[in-house]
C-alpha cells in the first residue's frame, strides 16, 4: 500500500514536471536567435505578456493544454480506480484461498498475493507513465507550433517596420519601437 501512496505522489510530481517543462520550453524558444544585428540597427520590442494573453495561436494553445491537463487528471483517476479494483479482487482471492486457515497459515499465502498486486499495479503504472509522456509530448508540440507562429509574425512585422532586432519589452529601459500591436494586428488578420 505504501508503494501505491508513493506512486500517487509520483503522479503529482509528473504533473508538475509537465508544467515546468512547458515553461522551460517557452523560455528557451523565446531566447533562441541565430542572427546578430548590425551596428545602427533599429531596435524594436514586443510585450510578451500581452502576446501570451491575446495572440490567437497562444490562446488556442492554452485551451488545448487545459484539455491535456484534463486528460492527465482522467488518466490518474482511471489508474486509481483500476488499482483499487485490482486490490479488491486480489483481496477476495486471498480471502477465498485462505478461508478457514489459521493466521499463521494465511501468512504463508500473503507474499503470493502481494506479488500479484505488485505485478498488476506495475503494469498499470507503466501504462500511466506512457500516457503521461504522450500527453506531455503533445503539449510541447502545441506550444512549439504556437510560439513558432509568434516568432514568424514578429519577423514579418519587424521587416515591414525596418526593425533589425526585436527584444522583450521588460528588458528595454528606454527607447525602441513597440511592435506589439502590429504583431497582434497581423496575427488577427490571418
Amino acid at each position: 500500500m505504501k508503494k501505491l501512496e508513493r506512486f500517487l505522489g509520483f503522479g503529482m510530481v509528473l504533473a508538475i514536471m509537465i508544467t515546468l517543462s512547458i515553461g522551460v520550453f517557452t523560455l528557451t524558444t523565446r531566447a533562441q536567435s541565430n542572427t546578430a544585428a548590425p551596428v545602427g540597427t533599429v531596435i524594436g520590442f514586443v510585450d510578451d505578456q500581452k502576446l501570451d494573453v491575446t495572440y490567437p495561436d497562444i490562446v488556442k494553445a492554452k485551451e488545448q493544454i487545459k484539455g491535456f491537463e484534463e486528460e492527465v487528471n482522467l488518466a490518474y483517476a482511471e489508474f486509481n480506480a483500476r488499482v483499487k479494483s485490482i486490490q479488491a479482487s486480489i483481496q477476495r482471492q486471498f480471502e477465498e484461498k485462505t478461508k478457514g486457515l489459521s493466521e499463521e497459515e494465511k501468512q504463508k499465502y500473503l507474499p503470493i498475493y502481494e506479488e500479484m498486486f505488485n505485478a498488476e499495479s506495475s503494469k498499470l503504472k507503466k501504462e500511466l507513465e506512457l500516457k503521461s509522456m504522450e500527453i506531455e509530448t503533445k503539449a510541447q508540440e502545441v506550444w512549439k507550433a504556437a510560439y513558432d507562429k509568434v516568432k514568424v509574425t514578429i519577423g514579418v512585422v519587424a521587416k515591414e517596420e525596418n526593425v533589425g532586432l526585436v527584444l522583450k519589452k521588460d528588458i528595454i529601459w528606454f527607447g525602441g519601437v513597440d511592435l506589439t500591436e502590429a504583431v497582434l494586428k497581423k496575427a488577427n488578420a490571418k
